[in-house]
C-alpha cells in the first residue's frame, strides 16, 4: 500500500527538522496550507512541487509519485 503524499511530506519535513510554519515561510504559503496538505485535505500546487522537494532535500518523483 502506497504512503499518502501528505504523510511523505510530513516525514520529510521532520527529517529536515522543520516546523510547518518554517516550511510554509520558505514556500511563501500559509502554515494552514501545509497542515491541510499533510492531512490530505489539499494537494500541493504543481507550481510548488519542485520547490517543496528542493527544500525537503527529496527527489520530486519519490515525494509525489
Amino acid at each position: 500500500m502506497a504512503v499518502p503524499v501528505g504523510e511523505r511530506i510530513r516525514e520529510a519535513r521532520h527529517r529536515q527538522g522543520l516546523s510547518q510554519a518554517v516550511l510554509a515561510d520558505k514556500l511563501g504559503i500559509d502554515q494552514s496550507e501545509i497542515s491541510r496538505i499533510e492531512s490530505g485535505e489539499r494537494q500541493v500546487k504543481d507550481t510548488n512541487k519542485q520547490a517543496l522537494a528542493d527544500i525537503l532535500d527529496e527527489n520530486i518523483m519519490n515525494l509525489f509519485f
